[in-house]
């Protein structure tokens, strides 16, 4: 008998009659039993902020190999030269300027393997306003942020170089890197780490002017040294590979792409935001795929994981 009444009582409160029973006491607003001191200003004048829409200027129909075009990239001339009474121009200058412009990076641990977590990172770097400073507009796995940094001349005669990237995601902390301008290999070389003081570093950052899609499988630090030439004729296969799949519309190139895209968003929800921790097949699945994608891919669909989440009802 009681199981029935519990039954009962049960259909009740799920079909709404047991709150239709109830008697609502009702309470007369009174301005005079409220808060006086609230500023209606500080809770009503916020601004519309459109966080919903996905990142996709990396596409812009005027791109080549995902490069977005900055035109003003680089300063006139005669602001980054000096001339000497002679005419001639101050060397270190020109390879100042020679540092200007795109570049491609890539972090790597102490031993020369790329670090697993994050992906491929371009960058335009400008000069600042202030002498011997710069700054460039980034974007990568963390979506876009800012970089700035300043150069100097060293006693060598090279373009040292200091940056400090900053993410907008409150769960990435901000790097630092110091290196040179290698005009030989036109490359940013050198270390990479959490604080502003590299001097006991390891970790190793190179960035290169390569194209994205060629730089996803170029080899690692670790395997040039380790073998040179077999690493540089396997990255001259892979490359030529992947061109042919690419300019041909091969359906397993953009098949491996939807596929790659598909995975890697919700895994960047689960880790940045809400749902299951990632597991170790989730981990290596983050692990191989970041490596593949290019700057522009990796922004994008960062974006992609940021507009879940604005979609997305969270108790927190």
């Amino acid at each position: 008998m009681l199981q029935f009444k519990y039954i009962h009582d049960m259909k009740a409160l799920w079909t709404g009659d047991y709150f239709r029973g109830l008697s609502h006491q009702v309470v007369p607003y009174s301005d005079d039993n409220e808060d006086q001191d609230i500023d209606p200003g500080r809770i009503l004048n916020y601004g519309c902020k459109d966080e919903l829409s996905v990142d996709d200027g990396m596409y812009d129909g005027h791109s080549i190999y995902d490069i977005p075009c900055h035109r003003n990239v680089e300063p006139p001339w005669t602001d980054m030269c000096v001339f000497t009474s002679s005419g001639s121009i101050v060397c270190s200058n020109l390879r100042m300027r020679c540092s200007l412009g795109h570049w491609h990076g890539i972090f790597y641990n102490s031993e020369g393997v790329r670090v697993e977590r994050e992906s491929m990172m371009t960058f335009v770097l400008v000069p600042a306003k202030g002498e011997q400073e710069m700054k460039a507009d980034a974007w990568s796995i963390h979506g876009r942020h800012a970089i700035t940094g300043s150069w100097s001349k060293g006693e060598d005669g090279m373009i040292q170089i200091k940056l400090k990237m900053t993410f907008p995601v409150s769960f990435s902390a901000p790097k630092f890197f110091s290196g040179h301008f290698d005009p030989e290999r036109d490359a940013l070389t050198g270390v990479w780490g959490q604080s502003a003081e590299l001097g006991n570093s390891k970790d190793k950052m190179e960035c290169r002017r390569i194209p994205p899609h060629y730089l996803t499988v170029y080899p690692s630090i670790k395997n040039i040294s380790d073998n040179k030439p077999r690493s540089m004729w396997r990255f001259a296969i892979a490359a030529v590979r992947n061109d042919v799949r690419r300019d041909h519309w091969s359906w397993t190139y953009f098949s491996q792409r939807r596929d790659d895209r598909e995975r890697i968003v919700p895994l960047v929800v689960r880790n940045r935001y809400f749902g299951p921790p990632l597991g170790d097949e989730d981990n290596r699945a983050v692990y191989a795929i970041l490596p593949t994608l290019t700057s522009a891919d990796a922004c994008f669909y960062s974006s992609k994981a940021n507009h879940i989440r604005a979609h997305t009802w969270v108790h927190e």
